[in-house]
């Protein structure tokens, strides 16, 4: 898993504005990440078969990411596998 959108940015010192969280998450975990974060109290607020899964935890919106999705902006290309954001970090 890697944290993408608004917070991601922020962590990298870009000014944005978010209200949630994304989290990218590679197609071949969806699933247990679904059944996984129920075990620490968060809820499932939508499933889509597309991959693109909602979870609230108290008044915090979590925002499923599946690996090669586009996340709804204008990106150069569609988004990567998390291993990739981890390599990418670890070489910069």
């Amino acid at each position: 898993m890697a944290i993408v959108g608004g917070l991601g940015a922020i962590h990298y010192g870009y000014p944005a504005a978010t209200q949630d969280i994304d989290i990218a998450v590679g197609r071949d975990h969806l699933q247990s990440v679904i059944i996984a974060s129920q075990r620490f109290g968060f809820k499932v607020a939508w499933e889509s078969k597309l991959g693109w899964h909602m979870l609230t935890h108290d008044d915090v919106e979590i925002n499923i990411v599946p690996e090669g999705s586009d996340m709804k902006f204008e990106i150069p290309s569609p988004l990567g596998s998390p291993q990739q954001f981890w390599i990418d970090h670890i070489d910069a």
